[in-house]
């Protein structure tokens, strides 16, 4: 559930084609899904595709600081206690437009344990989603996601960590 809405914030709020390039701090969170290295440079495309393909925190956290980045002067992100707090706020009022008031999001990546959610909730989003991002679903079912490096041009194939992905009757 975090995810997905970290893609949505991030599609609603990030040029998917500007280039991101991988930072210690991005990397310092939970989980190594997604093996970026300090450096690489992916689209934000990429990093939602990673993201969503096979649950990458390092890529959730990309993504939200790049987000961060843009609302803050780089005097003010250097010295921030958390690198993503303004991105959450932005996924907590998502949610509370679309009427998820059972949500919180305490995190970009899901880890976080006062992260929380009901099923009702959980369609409101999918409703949205289905309606005004179908291509994030569609990431969801693809059983082989491939991302470039444009730092190497090195492309990498992810595999679907959902072993239903890439079948017939998945939705």
């Amino acid at each position: 559930i975090t995810k997905l809405m970290t893609a949505v914030v991030a599609s609603e709020n990030l040029d998917v084609d500007a280039k991101i390039t991988i930072s210690e701090s991005m990397l310092s969170v939970e989980g190594l899904s997604g093996n970026l290295k300090i450096g690489e440079k992916y689209t934000a495309w990429d990093l939602i595709r990673a993201m969503l393909t096979v649950s990458s925190n390092d890529a959730s956290e990309a993504l939200a600081q790049t987000y961060e980045k843009t609302v803050l002067t780089a005097e003010q992100f250097k010295g921030a206690l958390s690198k993503h707090a303004n991105f959450v706020e932005k996924m907590n009022e998502q949610a509370r437009l679309l009427g998820m008031p059972n949500t919180i999001y305490g995190d970009p990546s899901g880890l976080s344990m006062t992260s929380q959610s009901t099923a009702g909730d959980l369609y409101k989003l999918i409703l949205y989603i289905s309606a005004r991002h179908p291509d994030l679903l569609k990431i969801t079912r693809t059983k082989i996601a491939t991302i470039t490096d444009f730092k190497t041009m090195r492309r990498t194939a992810l595999v679907n960590i959902n072993q239903l992905a890439g079948t017939a009757d998945f939705i």
